[in-house]
């Protein structure tokens, strides 16, 4: 599903965070194609307890998404 949404989107990457075991669970079931439009990146930890804001900051200070446009 998660690879069909990315396709749809025309993303130009696909984060996959998740604990460690977790993380070997799901990459298991995604199938990438071979000529997929975007790159697959996993981060291997637990963030399932930051708020969305706190998990894009995380997720931007480990240069995996841009960082979060302030509104004016």
């Amino acid at each position: 599903q998660a690879v069909l949404l990315a396709e749809q989107q025309r993303a130009k990457r696909l984060v996959i965070v998740a604990e460690k075991q977790m993380l070997g669970l799901v990459r298991g079931e995604l199938q990438l194609p071979a000529k997929a439009g975007f790159d697959m990146l996993e981060l291997a930890k637990d963030l399932s307890r930051l708020s969305p804001q706190d998990l894009q900051n995380h997720l931007a200070a480990e240069g995996l998404v841009p960082p979060r446009q302030r509104s004016e």
